[in-house]
């Protein structure tokens, strides 16, 4: 048989489990059955029954064990990111974000999206190129040799590699241009996250939050 250990002081499980004849720490009790400390206590105020008596008078009363009611701890703190409720069905304080907290995950999910769309694929002039961080040193590196070939009076052009694993060649004008395109794009990325993080800093509602939604360039 298992019991659940209690302070005699407030009847709060410890959380402990012991057998009947296990020594108990001072000021400890021990009752029948396994209990959630985090929901229940003993009711160190209920009083035993009278003794049960046999014709002799001797006790014959069964083992009597306070009950066990329902139990709800303090609350945590709440802070500037969550406050907490006492969820009955669960008997657990539940957190919930604030508002502050909606902002800060609000604002890294539009970091997140402005990030993967400088990154996706640009189209220029029905052509797919890739625009992930390696492939833009690469552009950078082939638009300086470009125009130094330019600087020489130098003919130039470069097979590059569409999105699809084709290749293109392009003229150094072509060249500049997707570059020109990718420093736009960036620009209007830049733009729409700085407008975007001024419309949540501004919002006051959970639905006004919702309503902020990052746009693809």
């Amino acid at each position: 048989m298992i019991y659940s250990i209690y302070d005699a002081a407030t009847g709060l499980f410890t959380g402990g489990r012991c057998t009947f004849g296990l020594l108990l720490p001072h000021g400890h009790e021990r009752i029948k059955g396994e209990f959630d400390p985090r929901s229940q206590r003993v009711d160190i105020s209920a009083q035993p029954p009278p003794p049960v008596l046999d014709e002799s008078g001797r006790d014959i009363s069964p083992p009597w064990y306070p009950p066990v009611v329902d139990y709800q701890p303090p609350a945590p703190a709440d802070d500037s990111l969550k406050t907490w409720a006492w969820d009955t069905g669960t008997k657990r304080w539940i957190s919930s974000p604030t508002l502050a907290a909606i902002k800060l995950a609000a604002a890294a999910a539009l970091k997140a999206a402005a990030a993967a769309n400088a990154q996706a694929d640009i189209t220029l002039q029905s052509t797919t190129f890739a625009a992930d961080p390696a492939t833009r040193d690469e552009l950078m590196r082939e638009v300086t040799v470009a125009l130094a070939a330019q600087m020489d009076a130098q003919a130039y052009s470069l097979d590059w590699e569409r999105s699809d694993g084709t290749a293109v060649t392009l003229t150094a004008a072509q060249l500049k241009a997707l570059v020109r395109a990718l420093r736009t794009r960036d620009a209007n990325i830049r733009a729409q996250l700085r407008s975007l993080k001024t419309q949540l800093v501004a919002a006051a509602t959970q639905a006004a939050i919702d309503a902020i939604v990052w746009t693809t360039i």
